[in-house]
């Protein structure tokens, strides 16, 4: 971002357009280098998502303090608003960023004490985290494109991530039950379920954000 551009809103406004697509590409890649670490179990990949997370938190700074000294400048209140929105979605990527940290450290702590996910518990963190993961997709095209028809997806998605969520500890009690699974890593695995679905949120946030709802 070049702070030369503030006294022109509307080039200030692509540029931290551009600037929010490449913080949430850097989400995507944090969220796909963890889910996959722990399908593959190869814990080199899964180290990285410290390193992305600061420059997560990074850019959300730098965007948010490069809007706010655009929004001091004269603008319309078209461009008001607009800036209102790309300061919800870079809040709102950040926090998905926080989701997938929570993530990580879950994974982290199944391996530091040598505990493994049943065989159910395994494919429901696959379902999920694929789910989630074409949410991501959505809305970091949706934010690249301007495209305010994003809420029909988006909801589908989010009710879809909403309803897993729930299916899923449903399914970890029965397992618990019936014996085929232990309780820690089955709590592990609810806590997930939770970060999952809490980044589901965020990117929900984000398309209302895109469609000018909020």
């Amino acid at each position: 971002i070049d702070s030369k551009y503030i006294d022109t809103p509307s080039v200030a406004i692509v540029q931290a357009r551009a600037e929010i697509v490449r913080m949430g590409e850097a989400v995507q890649l944090m969220f796909n280098d963890v889910v996959h670490s722990f399908r593959d179990g190869n814990l080199e990949d899964l180290s990285k998502w410290r390193q992305r997370e600061d420059i997560i938190d990074s850019l959300q700074k730098e965007i948010t303090q490069f809007l706010t000294n655009v929004m001091q400048k004269r603008v319309s209140p078209e461009e008001s608003k607009e800036i209102a929105s790309l300061m919800r979605m870079a809040n709102n990527l950040e926090r998905a960023g926080d989701g997938v940290e929570n993530i990580a450290q879950l994974i982290e702590e199944l391996h530091e004490q040598n505990l493994h996910l049943s065989e159910g518990g395994m494919h429901d963190y696959e379902l999920i985290s694929a789910e989630v993961g074409k949410f991501l997709d959505l809305i970091v095209i949706a934010v690249q494109k301007e495209d305010q028809d994003v809420m029909v997806q988006a909801q589908k998605l989010e009710d879809e991530i909403d309803r897993m969520r729930e299916d899923m500890r449903g399914n970890y009690i029965m397992r618990l039950q019936s014996g085929m699974c232990t309780v820690d890593p089955g709590l592990i695995l609810v806590d997930m379920l939770t970060s999952f679905e809490k980044i589901g949120d965020f990117c929900y946030n984000i398309a209302q954000a895109v469609a000018g709802i909020k």
